[in-house]
């Protein structure tokens, strides 16, 4: 019961990460991107950073706003 819970899991989240890569990939419209306040996040492999697209509109707010992100350091409903 528990391994097809995370294989359900893990197929959602993958679905997710397209949808968020379309998404992105629209919203900068092969445009510029910067990026801004870069620091490693608290694991260290990863990189935190505000991305902005060329225009100013910031790409995670847009995320968020689209229901495909959740602010950096909010709970992770899907991982309980």
């Amino acid at each position: 019961m528990r391994r097809n819970s995370f294989v359900r899991n893990a197929l959602l989240k993958k679905q997710g990460s397209a949808r968020s890569k379309a998404f992105v990939e629209g919203f900068a419209g092969g445009g510029d991107v910067s990026l801004m306040e870069i620091e490693h996040d608290k694991y260290g492999g990863r990189v935190a950073a505000i991305v902005l697209r060329g225009d100013g509109e910031d790409v995670g707010d847009a995320l968020i706003a689209a229901g495909l992100a959740i602010p950096y350091g909010a709970a992770k409903p899907w991982c309980i």
